[in-house]
């Protein structure tokens, strides 16, 4: 018996730990049902923390009126604060001890109010921050009083945001003649024309006075600098290849020896000297202005790595002053928007002929294509599949229609004559439907 007095005085230190489990055996008790059994508290544990905050804040929010930088007006007492937490917590204790309340209600109030507690000191810590600006510490006072009054710190009142301004990051791009070849999203391709022999891609004129001074013709695929283009009978023109590219072109010098505008043309490889039948070339200014494509070009061009490519409208025509080019598209009959604007801005800078007047615009579409695990804040084009059409006007009246199909996966239905067969047309870029219009919606 004299042993088991000297036992007790130990067994109520233990039980004094704050929040400790540990006395079980010696203050289990036997509540009615549905509580069951529960562990008595020591209320006064309780009392102790939560005086041992009241005096660190009271320290700590004085020195902050003596010298912290902050209006003393914005530094309230919170030893009211503290002893309404006081209060709750006595409350709870002595409801649990009653049996007024479940093992699991109490234990979840209980964390609730250490996390608070935690909260709070972990607060103070960072108040004693030598460097903080007067904003920070403001910004710490007033997360530490709203945790104090039992919620969190309301989030300041959101601004009216205006509408996000639509931009295009061209690049490179804002020549509007550029071509790139490493695009994820190329058309299919026709078989080359034979080993060492390129596609012909498009033809320039010059015509002066009317009459074809001179033109270039640009190549894709495999050439070297002694390969010759042959014109008609004998024009033969030089071959340059863009080096580390799989393009060039060909400068001819007509020197008054051509009349017309189709020509036979043919190919001869420098390694092989055996020519190869390119077919007509039409050097009718008027004939690019037939097409339309869509050109995918890294977003934004200067960039590396690639992480996504944005679809560009490319159209043509033939005008005494360069028109101011727009463009408004539907998806299966719902209007295309960029930003909050439904007319699609042709780039400021362009290709031009001065002697044709055969003017290429660029219009970037508002969607573009993310390669595999990047990521963009624009929409992408796979999220807008269907069947588009585009009105295109110059100076705001109607001239060309354009149609074509995107995908589920954001690519482009292949033109009829661009499904990869002999003969098809070859480039980077997809053709699609095209048809003058004058004055239709």
């Amino acid at each position: 018996m004299k042993r088991l007095l000297l036992l007790l005085p130990l067994l109520s230190a233990l039980c004094a730990v704050p929040f400790g489990t540990g006395c079980a055996t010696y203050s289990a008790y036997k509540c009615p049902d549905p509580i069951g059994e529960i562990v008595r508290q020591d209320c006064d544990d309780y009392r102790i923390r939560y005086e041992s905050l009241k005096a660190k804040l009271s320290i700590q929010i004085g020195s902050l009126k003596i010298g912290g930088g902050v209006e003393e007006k914005k530094l309230r007492d919170p030893s009211e604060l503290v002893q309404v937490m006081l209060h709750q917590m006595l409350t709870l204790c002595h409801d649990y001890n009653a049996c007024r309340i479940s093992n699991d209600e109490y234990r979840r109030r209980r964390e609730e109010a250490d996390r608070t507690f935690t909260g709070v000191m972990a607060l103070l810590e960072q108040l004693k921050t030598p460097d903080l600006d007067s904003q920070a510490r403001k910004d710490l006072l007033d997360e530490l009083f709203a945790l104090l009054r039992g919620r969190p710190k309301a989030a300041p009142t959101a601004k009216p945001q205006k509408p996000k301004k639509y931009k295009i990051t061209d690049g490179a791009f804002r020549s509007a003649w550029g071509h790139w070849y490493q695009s994820k999203f190329q058309p299919p391709q026709p078989p080359p024309p034979a080993k060492g022999v390129p596609f012909v891609m498009e033809v320039n004129p010059y015509y002066q006075r009317d009459k074809l001074k001179h033109f270039f013709v640009y190549f894709w695929g495999d050439m070297e600098d002694d390969d010759q283009l042959v014109v008609g009978k004998d024009l033969i023109c030089e071959v340059k290849n863009r080096k580390g590219k799989p393009e060039g072109s060909a400068t001819c010098r007509t020197e008054g020896q051509l009349s017309g505008t189709r020509f036979k043309a043919r190919y001869i490889p420098g390694a092989t000297g055996r020519p190869f039948d390119l077919g007509v070339l039409d050097l009718d200014p008027n004939i690019p202005t037939k097409n339309a494509w869509l050109a995918f070009q890294p977003d934004p061009v200067r960039v590396d790595p690639i992480k996504r490519e944005r679809p560009w409208l490319i159209v043509h025509t033939i005008a005494k002053k360069k028109p101011f080019a727009s463009a408004r598209c539907w998806i299966d009959e719902k209007p295309v928007k960029a930003g909050t604007s439904s007319a699609l801005k042709a780039l400021r800078h362009t290709k031009r002929n001065s002697a044709t007047k055969l003017t290429r615009f660029a219009i970037p579409l508002p969607y573009v294509l993310n390669y595999p695990g990047a990521k963009s804040a624009d929409e992408s084009l796979a999220e807008h599949a269907g069947n588009w059409r585009c009105k295109v006007s110059f100076d705001g009246e109607p001239a060309i229609e354009v149609r074509f199909t995107v995908k589920k996966d954001g690519t482009i239905e292949p033109h009829p004559d661009q499904k990869g067969r002999p003969g098809d047309a070859a480039s980077p870029w997809w053709l699609i439907e095209t048809r003058f219009i004058r004055g239709s919606t």
